[in-house]
């Protein structure tokens, strides 16, 4: 197979496999900045700091077209910043009450206003727009070299890298008018950074499977690989990673991936075939692919399709029942393309997302798209959407080019530091003769220069207020995120076996693939089934994931960390860290968390059950339980969300719980929720009743009744963006009906709107 590398801006699929040739001439990029022009503001960019590295040939021709991807900021960001940790810290009361795609984008999305004005700017300079996104966050636009130059008052020049690279770029920052830049977060599409480069890979793992290299011969009829060796080196099939990190034991609880969905984001295509052909041997037959193109990509399977390939297997290995694999597809030379993958995932708000497709934080260019990237984790991190990404194949020096030998200080990658990301890095598997688990060492190969799991400490990102627990405070630390948060099975020589026929792969069929790469797809599989548990169980998904697990690592609610995770811990003769490069033994693997294999990895039942426990051992409250709850206050539409949600503690019958709506015209629907015993669901009433935030406002009462006796505890929460004000209230109904009322304070001055709200039941 071929290798891939996209530089200076380094986004590349880790597969363990890999060794990267790129050139890297800056890692510590600053601001530059365009010499000001009154009436205009420069947008934060990175990309001098690279040009001026490298050598201008020529001005790039006028008439050459260009993509463009314009990022919005968000609104009230203070305050969303406050709900995501509300929704996200264990035992708060709004723990797992995520919002869904249209209340994210009527309280906290740019405003159609806020587009407006760059969408008219952009079409007054000759673009055209080509797309543009429900919650606004992004608008794509295509013009040429000259349009951009005058639009945002930038030279565009070719150059090329000492590496040898040709590029065009932008010389300096980006400016946009007063009257548009204020909404303006990102520009991306001004440069070509992201072109790739590959050579024949060397390594023997990467070769066709020595077993099954003749069974090819036939599409239609292979050999399927037999379970690997327990001595190194090796490689597992899905039963052996299931049975050695207990997936067996949740597909024997009842879920296998049943009604969920998982999303991959790829910057290359894959062959049907090859997919069809591993998941006869190894699941998947039944699940849904949804090839999702992204700005018209073609999907042709290239270079790069064995990293895509990996991914897909891995989920559809470990997540043998999977209802839906979406495959996102984007051109690898387009970071407008990337961007707009990322803008279509939030608006589909897919449940469960994996990349590895990484890039060097501190790399040219990066600073202001990392703020473009952490705009649409803070978006998914609201909408209850799991984010999981590759930590890096380079050690403790994700910068490192292993080609010339440059750029050896310490360094991650992105997107896994992003704050609202859970990074995955990468192990050394050993199992027992039956295929039971028998320890794991952090993955070091660099004695035949083979990858490393990457990890280290950001220099962009402050740590986070979850990330504490032991270990955590180490003497590495700086006060910024640490990476990774988690680790799985990653070593090339305990890898995964991969079916491959086309790209770099050169037709081998069965090829032995590892990196963190695999990682991230395999603990995405591992969250979708606890998703089905979860929901199953309870009516949620676990959506973003770092704060449930850094509390299950000190204990909180009765969680064990021992129970829940494998802890790497160092082996006798191992190496012991992630110093790819040899050259200062940084990070060494520790007791619980350590900045090269994370809190560890997962037994996949017990870490779901803890991850479920945490929801169950929020705040008490002694409300008696009713068959009948009434709620006279309730709106819908015009930026409000309301919400019903259902407890019922009895511990043997479900609940056949009805809700009957109640509008000033008169009665409106009746319907019926099962709420399972010992368990609790939520209700959209905007969905229910078909009036999403965004449409026009209705005040709305309920008569919520257990028509089968079953007591259960109903409360409306609500959210809304009301006179520029953004909040939420959550109300606990009440079981009977009065005739005399007090109110202790009704405030009517002061910009100050009070409501009295009454309603009438039938029969009442």
């Amino acid at each position: 197979m071929k290798l891939r590398s996209i530089y200076p801006f380094i986004l590349v699929p880790f597969i363990g496999i890999v060794i990267i040739a790129t050139v890297l001439w800056s890692v510590v990029s600053t601001f530059t900045h365009a010499t000001p022009v009154p009436g205009r503001v420069p947008i934060p960019s990175t990309i001098g700091k690279y040009t001026s590295n490298s050598k201008m040939l020529a001005r790039t021709a006028a008439n050459q077209p260009l993509s463009l991807a314009i990022g919005l900021n968000l609104r009230n960001q203070a305050d969303l910043a406050s709900y995501i940790k509300q929704i996200t810290t264990p035992q708060s009361p709004l723990y797992h009450h995520y919002l869904n795609a249209a209340t994210f984008a009527a309280l906290y999305a740019p405003l159609p206003s806020s587009e407006a004005p760059v969408i008219d700017y952009l079409r007054s300079e000759g673009f055209t727009i080509t797309a543009t996104y429900p919650d606004h966050l992004l608008v794509d636009a295509y013009g040429t070299v000259a349009q951009a130059e005058q639009a945002f008052q930038v030279q565009i020049n070719n150059y090329q890298a000492k590496s040898g690279q040709y590029f065009f770029a932008n010389a300096a920052s980006p400016s946009l008018p007063v009257s548009v830049a204020p909404f303006v977060a990102s520009v991306a599409g001004l440069d070509s950074l992201l072109q790739y480069h590959h050579k024949p890979h060397t390594n023997d793992k990467g070769k066709a499977h020595p077993a099954l290299a003749a069974s090819n011969a036939s599409p239609n009829a292979i050999s399927c690989p037999q379970q690997g060796a327990a001595t190194i080196p090796t490689s597992y099939t899905p039963s052996q990673i299931a049975t050695a990190y207990d997936f067996t034991k949740i597909y024997d609880s009842g879920s296998l991936g049943e009604g969920q969905t998982v999303g991959l984001l790829e910057l290359d295509g894959y062959s049907p075939n090859d997919i069809a052909l591993y998941a006869s041997c190894f699941g998947g037959k039944n699940t849904q692919i949804q090839t999702i193109p992204i700005d018209g990509y073609n999907g042709a399977a290239g270079a790069n399709a064995a990293e895509v390939e990996l991914d897909m297997e891995m989920v559809l290995g470990l997540a043998p029942r999977l209802a839906t694999l979406r495959v996102y597809e984007a051109s690898i030379s387009s970071l407008a393309a990337y961007n707009d993958a990322w803008a279509r995932i939030v608006n589909d708000g897919t449940p469960v997302v994996s990349t590895s497709w990484v890039f060097c934080e501190q790399g040219a260019g990066v600073a202001n798209e990392s703020q473009q990237e952490n705009i649409f984790f803070q978006a998914a991190a609201a909408q209850g959407q799991t984010i999981l990404a590759a930590s890096g194949d380079l050690g403790a020096t994700g910068c490192y080019n292993p080609q010339t030998g440059a750029n050896t200080s310490p360094s991650v990658d992105d997107p896994a530091s992003q704050p609202y990301v859970t990074g995955v890095g990468g192990t050394t598997l050993r199992i027992n003769a039956d295929n039971s688990y028998q320890s794991e060492q952090v993955w070091n190969d660099r004695a035949i220069k083979n990858g490393a799991s990457g990890g280290g400490v950001s220099k962009v990102w402050y740590q986070p207020s979850w990330q504490r627990g032991p270990g955590v405070a180490n003497a590495y630390s700086t006060g910024y995120r640490e990476v990774p948060d988690v680790s799985i099975n990653a070593d090339p020589q305990t890898g995964y076996d991969v079916y491959c026929s086309v790209g770099g792969c050169r037709g081998d069929g069965w090829i032995v693939l590892g990196g963190t790469s695999a990682a991230a797809p395999v603990w995405a599989a591992m969250v979708a089934l606890a998703n089905e548990t979860a929901s199953k169980a309870h009516g949620y998904n676990l959506g973003f994931l770092n704060p449930s697990l850094y509390a299950i690592s000190h204990g909180m609610a009765g969680t064990s960390y021992a129970n829940s995770f494998h802890d790497i811990v160092p082996v006798q003769g191992g190496v012991n860290n992630n110093d790819y490069i040899g050259n200062n033994g940084t990070y060494p693997d520790t007791s619980m968390y350590d900045l090269a294999t994370g809190l560890g990895s997962f037994h996949a039942l017990n870490l779901t059950q803890s991850l479920i426990t945490l929801s169950l051992g929020g705040p008490t409250r002694t409300t008696a339980t009713s068959t009948t709850w009434y709620f006279a206050e309730g709106y819908i539409g015009g930026n409000f969300q309301e919400f019903l949600t259902l407890e019922n503690p009895d511990t043997k019958q479900a609940a056949q719980v009805q809700v009957k709506y109640l509008f000033a015209t008169g009665q409106g629907p009746v319907i019926v929720h099962a709420v399972p015993s010992q368990s609790r669901a939520t209700v959209s009433v905007n969905d229910e009743l078909h009036n999403p935030p965004t449409g026009p406002g209705r005040a709305v009462s309920m008569i919520v009744t257990s028509l089968n006796g079953v007591g259960i505890v109903a409360e409306r929460p609500m959210y809304f963006s009301f006179n520029g004000i953004n909040s939420g209230t959550d109300a606990l109904g009440s079981t009977k009906l009065g005739q005399h009322f007090y109110f202790a304070d009704v405030e009517a001055q002061r910009n100050y709107s009070s409501f009295i709200t009454m309603f009438n039941p039938p029969g009442g």
